[in-house]
């Protein structure tokens, strides 16, 4: 999934290449708007988790933020949102960023790292899917960090009834997660 500021322009939109995107956003769109010229719809707030294998001699221990500035974690590249969320979670706290030996958009790479000892940060939704396959455990920190994830149309764009479909379905599944969801697998998701 692209993440996106509330600077960036959408361009895939303005071309009109595409009729949607779903976005991270850094903040909350204003009156559902992005721009002049972006709507945004909040599906939800998508909080961050700390992540490490089942095996990880973290996933036993009681943890706080503090115990793994040291260890070695594999997220996102530094200009990324979500690194800065999670960055910044960490200067709130008074401490140095933690020691990253991979950088990465790749979710795929980042939970299969993950099992071999690494940690990582992920977006709740994204663990809901990943958690039982990839055999990840969330650990109980809170990092505070809950950025909207938000659909992003052209404004005074006409939908097609097709877009319209897609979009509501998008909400009834955003609903699941926005309640914590049960650990729903990625077949559960697609046939929904």
């Amino acid at each position: 999934m692209p993440v996106y500021t509330p600077t960036v322009e959408f361009p895939e939109l303005h071309e009109r290449k595409i009729d949607l995107a779903f976005a991270r956003l850094a903040n909350d769109p204003v009156q559902g708007r992005l721009t002049e010229e972006l709507d945004a719809e909040v599906l939800f707030n998508d909080g961050y988790s700390v992540v490490v294998g089942a095996k990880s001699k973290w996933a036993r221990r009681k943890v706080g933020l503090a115990d793994l500035v040291d260890e070695p974690w594999i997220m996102t590249p530094l200009d990324a949102l979500g690194d800065s969320f999670v960055g910044g979670a960490f200067r709130r706290r008074g401490l140095k960023l933690p020691r990253m030996i991979i950088t990465t958009f790749s979710i795929h790479l980042r939970n299969n790292l993950v099992g071999s000892g690494v940690i990582t940060a992920l977006p709740r939704s994204v663990l809901q899917i990943y958690l039982r396959p990839h055999l990840l455990k969330e650990l109980p920190i809170d990092l505070s960090v809950q950025p909207p994830l938000a659909i992003v149309t052209l404004r005074n764009r006409t939908l097609t009834p097709g877009v319209q479909l897609f979009i509501q379905c998008a909400r009834d599944v955003a609903q699941s997660f926005a309640r914590g969801g049960s650990r729903r697998t990625r077949t559960d998701i697609i046939s929904a």
